[in-house]
């Protein structure tokens, strides 16, 4: 048989550097999606108004999604995630990174997402988990004694905003 290489032709995914096949739409490592080339989609959807339908979806970055909230990330920041959740009772995007939480509306205002809040997470101090009738519910208290309150995430997803908001040691 075979010496065991695989022989097939290969591309490095932009968002986790791993290798997939060059005819992967889909990265099997981290689910990004590799957009087609605009002629290979013009010739796929038509020239008629089926274009405009088929047109393929652009996949944003949380990045370029903080950018039309009219905020800047600084130079040692990155970004470490972004939720569907409800806080305090409204539904909301909540957006993490190395040094910031962000919550912004659903709805777009004006075609741009309208910022609700924003808070540094040195000023976490308490984060807290409950479990009521199997769903969880993130508490998260800051310095000047504001509180929120994140429901309608999945446990996964409570995870992993609670490894980005761990409260500074005493």
């Amino acid at each position: 048989m075979g010496d065991g290489e695989d022989k097939r032709p290969t591309k490095n995914c932009p968002d986790c550097a791993e290798g997939v096949l060059l005819a992967a739409r889909r990265c099997r490592h981290c689910g990004y999606r590799f957009d087609e080339p605009d002629s290979l989609a013009a010739e796929r959807a038509g020239d008629g108004w089926l274009a405009l339908v088929r047109r393929p979806r652009r996949r944003s970055t949380i990045p370029a999604y903080l950018a039309q909230a009219g905020v800047t990330l600084d130079d040692d920041e990155d970004p470490f995630g972004m939720w569907l959740g409800r806080v305090n009772g409204k539904d909301v995007y909540i957006i993490t990174t190395t040094a910031r939480l962000f919550v912004t509306g659903v709805k777009l205002d004006k075609r741009r997402p309208a910022l609700v809040g924003e808070y540094s997470l040195r000023d976490v101090v308490k984060v807290e988990v409950v479990r009521r009738l199997l769903k969880s519910t993130l508490v998260v208290e800051w310095d000047d004694s504001m509180r929120m309150v994140v429901t309608k995430l999945s446990r996964p997803d409570v995870r992993a905003v609670c490894a980005c908001l761990q409260p500074r040691s005493a």
